[in-house]
C-alpha cells in the first residue's frame, strides 16, 4: 500500500542518544564508530533513492495534509491501550527517566572504560525527546492523513529506552511494578484478541453475495477506487465491474494511475456509458459504497455525479440490508442496486 522511512528518526536519535555518551566521556574514536553507522543506514537507502524521486509527484495524491484533531487522536489511541488512563503511565515513565538523567548529568567525570546507570539514563532521555519530536515533524512534513499504526515503531524505541534506563524498583515496589507489567500484558492480549477476531471490512460479505445474485449483463461499481483490491481480492464472478474512477491494476494501489486520472476531464465517460447501457438492456448496476476509507475531493466529487447520473436515469434504487450485524472499524460498505432506464429525476 504505502511504504514510509520514518524510521530514519529512529535512527537519528539513537546515533544523537550516543553521541551525547561520547561528548561526556570525551571519547571520539566511538563517535567516529556511530558516524559511520549513520552514514551506512542513510546509504541502504540508495536503492531506493529513484522510486523516492519518481514518487515525489503521484504521492501528491495521498498527501491530503494533516488534521490536528486526527493526528492526536492517534497518539491517544496508540498510547492509551488496552485503557485509556494509559497514556498518563507512559508519560510518567517518560518523566522518571528524563528527570533521573538530568539528575545524573552533572556528576563526576566517568572512565570511558565504565558502564553506568547514568550513561543509559542520558542515552535514553536523549533518545527519547528526540524520538518524540522527530516523529510528529516527520509525518507533519509528510502530509499524510495520520494512523495509529504507525506509531508502532515510535512505541517500540520508547519501551526499550524505558527497559534501558528505569531505575531499579525494591523492596515492594518491585513486586507491584512486576504485577503492574503481568497485568498490562494479559489485559493487552485479551483485549487485542477480541479486535484481530472481527471483521475490519465487509466488503468480502458484499462480494460473496454479488457473486451468487450479480448478472453476467450486469455492472457493478465501487466507491472509492481505493476498495477495489479488497473487491478484487474476494469477487471471483465474471460480471463486469469498475471502481471510480475506473484503474486498470486493482492488484496494489496504483496513485500514479489515480493522479492521471484527476488530469483527466472526463474520467467518468466508461463508466456513464456503461451505466446507460445496462439500464437500457434491462440490467442491473451494482454500488458497492464503502465508508471509512480515504477519499479525497476528487472521489467524492466522482461519486456524487456517479450517484447523480443514476439517480436520474434509473427508475429504481434500493439498497441492501447489511449481511453482518459486526462492528467494522475500516472499511464498511453500502451495497445499492439500481434498475429500469428514465430520463425523468422525479421517481
Amino acid at each position: 500500500m504505502q511504504t514510509l522511512y520514518h524510521n530514519v528518526v529512529l535512527v537519528a536519535a539513537v546515533c544523537l542518544g550516543a553521541w551525547a555518551i561520547c561528548w561526556r566521556r570525551n571519547n571520539g574514536r566511538v563517535a567516529l564508530e556511530i558516524l559511520l553507522v549513520a552514514i551506512l543506514s542513510a546509504t541502504s537507502l540508495l536503492p531506493y533513492a529513484q522510486n523516492l524521486v519518481a514518487t515525489a509527484g503521484t504521492s501528491t495524491a495521498i498527501r491530503t495534509g494533516v488534521e490536528l484533531l486526527r493526528f492526536f487522536s492517534s497518539y491517544r489511541d496508540t498510547l492509551g491501550f488496552p485503557f485509556t488512563g494509559y497514556l498518563y503511565v507512559w508519560v510518567a515513565l517518560a518523566v522518571i527517566v528524563i528527570v533521573r538523567a538530568a539528575a545524573g548529568f552533572w556528576g563526576k567525570p566517568i572512565e570511558a572504560a565504565d558502564a553506568s546507570e547514568d550513561d543509559l539514563s542520558l542515552f535514553a532521555s536523549i533518545t527519547l525527546v528526540l524520538v518524540a519530536i522527530g516523529f510528529p515533524i516527520f509525518f507533519w512534513r509528510a502530509q499524510m492523513p495520520m494512523q495509529s499504526w504507525y506509531l508502532l515503531p515510535f512505541l517500540a524505541s520508547v519501551a526499550v529506552c524505558f527497559d534501558a534506563a528505569l531505575p531499579a524498583f525494591r523492596g515492594l515496589f518491585r513486586p507491584a511494578f512486576f504485577g503492574f507489567v503481568i497485568a498490562t500484558a494479559l489485559v493487552s492480549l485479551a483485549t487485542t484478541g477480541r479486535i484481530v477476531n472481527r471483521h475490519f471490512s465487509d466488503i468480502n460479505l458484499f462480494a460473496q453475495e454479488l457473486n451468487a445474485t450479480a448478472g453476467p449483463q450486469d455492472y457493478i461499481i465501487v466507491s472509492p477506487w481505493t476498495c477495489g483490491i479488497t473487491f478484487n481480492h474476494y469477487f471471483t464472478d465474471t460480471t463486469p465491474w469498475d471502481t471510480l474512477p475506473p484503474v486498470s491494476d486493482h492488484s496494489v494501489h496504483r496513485f500514479d494511475l489515480f493522479q492521471s486520472q484527476t488530469q483527466n476531464t472526463n474520467a467518468l465517460a466508461p463508466v456513464l456509458q456503461k451505466i446507460s447501457h445496462t439500464l437500457q438492456s434491462g440490467h442491473h448496476i451494482w454500488i458497492l459504497k464503502c465508508r471509512g476509507a480515504s477519499s479525497d475531493p476528487y472521489s467524492r466529487a466522482w461519486d456524487s455525479q456517479t450517484m447523480h447520473f443514476i439517480a436520474t436515469h434509473s427508475s429504481d434504487l434500493k439498497e441492501f440490508q447489511n449481511p453482518s450485524t459486526e462492528i467494522y472499524i475500516t472499511e464498511s460498505a453500502t451495497l445499492l442496486m439500481a434498475s429500469g432506464w428514465t430520463n425523468s429525476s422525479v421517481h
